[in-house]
Order: C-alpha cells, then sequence, then structure tokens
C-alpha cells in the first residue's frame, strides 16, 4: 500500500475533484496509514468503502468486508429503530396539530 497517501495517490485511483480536494485540505501533506488516520478520515466523512476497493489488496479487502457487515447489520438496525421513533412522533405531532386546528374551527364557528 501507499504510504503516504496523498491526494494525487486519490486522484489517480479516480476519486472525485471534491473528495480529492477535501482530502488535500484536510492533509495537506499526505496521510501516513495509521489507526488514528483512519478514524479521522471516518470523521470527517471519506468514502472509506471507495478506498478500500482501490487501495487495498484482495486479502485486506476480504478482511475490511468481514468487518463491515456487523457495523452495517448493527447501523441499519439503529436506522430502523431511529425510523420507527420519529415517525411515532411525528404522527403524534400531527395528530395534535390537527386537533388543535380542530378545536380553532369549533370556537371561531361558535362565536
Amino acid at each position: 500500500m501507499i504510504n503516504p497517501i496523498k491526494a494525487k495517490h486519490l486522484k489517480k485511483a479516480g476519486a472525485s475533484c471534491n473528495e480529492v480536494e477535501r482530502f488535500a485540505r484536510v492533509f495537506p501533506k499526505g496521510a501516513r496509514v495509521t489507526k488514528a488516520n483512519c478514524l479521522k478520515v471516518t470523521r470527517e466523512g471519506f468514502d472509506l468503502d471507495w478506498f478500500s476497493k482501490h487501495f487495498l489488496t484482495a486479502p485486506a479487502r476480504e478482511v475490511y468486508d468481514k468487518a463491515e457487515a456487523p457495523a452495517w447489520e448493527a447501523y441499519g438496525k439503529a436506522e430502523a429503530q431511529a425510523s420507527e421513533a420519529y415517525e411515532k412522533a411525528t404522527a403524534q405531532a400531527l395528530w395534535e396539530a390537527i386537533c388543535l386546528e380542530e378545536a380553532e374551527n369549533v370556537k371561531s364557528s361558535r362565536q
């Protein structure tokens, strides 16, 4: 693997212009491949899956994919729970707003 990774390496591998420019801003001198920098690119929102497809060897990619699968499964479950909570909360809020509007309409019609 190339170490350090520089913006020119991403460009050569076909990364989008936005990703290349953003990488150059975050890592102006390039980035050594370290655990800390792996965490940093995660926090910065870089596309790790794209990187793994373009820079990892097949055996390393297999290790990555095996670790990624349960993480995606957990993410999907958490997202489903959050979506359900959001839907319940917004349905309740809509119902309360409709009830308030109906009460206001009844009040106005009596005056």
